[in-house]
């Protein structure tokens, strides 16, 4: 048997191709915005799947896929909710269910993974990855993503943001010292400082990461999860992955990150369409 999923994200196009003995090909490609047919057999090439009757199943997720016509050629073309495929990616990462799957990509998702499989939407933002790529190009200059995870990796956040130990000189109650209080707001304190651009996108990913983390732990509580894991593309990118390890804060109060990250969301809509068929 062989099986493909492909996952239309805002920024990124994920692939995974699975044969008969479970062994993997996997690709990143750019977006597709508007993905038609044609897009669907071109991403399968270029992942190493020219032909795509040669599939047993294909799976599409994310983006507007859900638009797409029922069939690649005599292939069914299974869409799976991006939401259930999220939360069967937290599954297939080990949390306890029910948990709270942060997935982030171009922007944020959350959702909740049931203990019975389903998946519930709960909130997302607007801060994500795409956030992270649209203020580098505006505060550094044009790089690829690589380059700006370099960067961030090698960032200092102190030098952009304040600590409540900034403000307050110590910890507020079982808020540390070291916990962020403004992002950014040293920089508005000593406007004609000189920030170096590694300082600015450590601190940019940290801005996202904590958004998401402190949203998803109001949905911890509210919904009585059992655990929470976070994954999605952002996350893929070593240097940012290096800037999220590093970051004081995130390192107190550690939280999951799914192995793989960037391919959690597209190996969870294979699994979600196979307990389907």
């Amino acid at each position: 048997m062989l099986e493909a999923a492909i996952d239309f994200g805002g920024t990124l196009t994920n692939v995974v191709v699975v044969a008969d003995d479970g062994s993997e090909r996997l690709a990143t490609l750019a977006s597709v915005a508007r993905p038609a047919l044609a897009d669907v057999a071109a991403v399968l090439a270029a992942a190493g799947c020219p032909d795509a009757g040669a599939l047993d199943h294909l799976v599409v997720t994310g983006g507007r896929t859900a638009s797409l016509p029922a069939a690649l050629g005599g292939l069914p073309l299974v869409a799976i909710d991006e939401a259930d495929a999220t939360a069967a990616g937290g599954a297939m990462a080990g949390a306890s269910l029910p948990s709270i799957v942060v997935s982030i990509g171009t922007g944020t998702a959350i959702v909740l993974a049931n203990a019975d499989g389903s998946a519930t939407r709960l909130l997302g933002s607007g801060i994500g990855g795409g956030t992270v790529l649209g203020l580098a190009r505006l505060l550094v200059g044009p790089a690829d993503i690589a380059e700006y995870g370099r960067l961030a990796a090698r960032g200092d956040t102190s030098a952009c943001d304040l600590t409540v130990g900034d403000i307050i000189g110590g910890a507020a109650g079982p808020v540390p010292a070291e916990a962020t209080a403004a992002h950014f707001g040293r920089i508005g304190r000593s406007p004609d400082a000189e920030v170096r651009h590694e300082d600015l996108l450590a601190a940019l990913v940290a801005l996202v990461v904590q958004n998401a983390v402190r949203l998803a732990l109001a949905e911890l509580m509210t919904h009585g999860a059992a655990s929470m894991v976070l994954l999605g593309g952002f996350l893929a990118e070593p240097g940012f992955r290096a800037a999220v390890d590093a970051n004081p804060t995130l390192r107190r109060f550690p939280i999951p990150i799914a192995e793989d990250p960037g391919f959690a969301v597209v190996r969870g809509a294979l699994y979600h369409a196979r307990r389907l068929r």
